[in-house]
């Protein structure tokens, strides 16, 4: 369903923004808000919340897939127990909470450039890769 169609069906106020594919505008997006919350219960590894963590915005997601290893559990962010709307809210209610002197954000944008940078992701490449012809 087009995100305007659903906008009716939560008790909340909501905003629809499209699909955002500008980046500068994305990077504004993911700076204005408090935290960023992804309730999938399917994923791999995912860039939003990557994205959102290196705008300095604490994370918020299921114990499934790659979350884990994006979102260190209270220190940057929150992993709420797979499936449990309660534990989400709970993690919403906690970053938000946690983060008034900004150690959360500070954390969220750390961990991105410390282990997802270019240079980091492309030393571990070469590394692997000379571990592999060594042989």
């Amino acid at each position: 369903k087009d995100s305007e169609l659903l906008k009716d069906e939560f008790t909340l106020p909501t905003f629809s923004l499209g699909y955002v594919k500008d980046e500068s505008k994305l990077i504004k997006l993911y700076s204005a808000v408090d935290i960023f919350v992804l309730p999938s219960l399917e994923e791999n590894l995912p860039n939003s919340i990557m994205e959102a963590m290196s705008c300095g915005t604490p994370c918020v997601g299921f114990n499934i897939g790659g979350i884990p290893e994006l979102i260190d559990h209270l220190h940057n962010g929150y992993v709420a127990n797979y499936k449990s709307s309660t534990d989400l809210a709970e993690g919403m209610k906690w970053a938000i909470q946690n983060n008034q002197n900004q150690g959360l954000s500070k954390e969220s944008r750390r961990k991105v450039i410390e282990c997802f940078s270019e240079n980091t992701v492309a030393k571990k490449y070469i590394e692997l890769y000379n571990q592999i012809t060594e042989h």
